[in-house]
């Protein structure tokens, strides 16, 4: 496969950031959650000032657009902790 395509490609992944957990077994109980949902979710161990965290991601989406959606879904579901804004990136960062 073509290099620059496979990071083309990568570059239009989305994620949803959906939160971050101190306690691992939280992150897991979300996911479950959102699978349930049918909305694809995994964790990502992350370090932070406060120390290590587990990071709940929803997607990837192929575009921003279905990344959108899949966060107006999750905010019809009461699935963001806290009912916050959750944050769209591209996917690895």
């Amino acid at each position: 496969m073509d290099p620059v395509r496979k990071d083309a490609k990568n570059a239009e992944a989305f994620v949803i950031q959906v939160g971050a957990f101190s306690d691992p077994a939280n992150a897991r109980h979300l996911v479950e959650k959102l699978k349930a949902e049918k909305i694809p979710a995994y964790t990502e161990p992350v370090k932070t000032a406060q120390g290590e965290k587990t990071r709940v991601r929803a997607g990837p989406y192929p575009t921003l657009t279905a990344a959108e959606n899949g966060r107006s879904r999750l905010k019809s579901l009461k699935l963001l902790p806290g009912g916050g804004d959750a944050k769209i990136v591209h996917k690895g960062e």
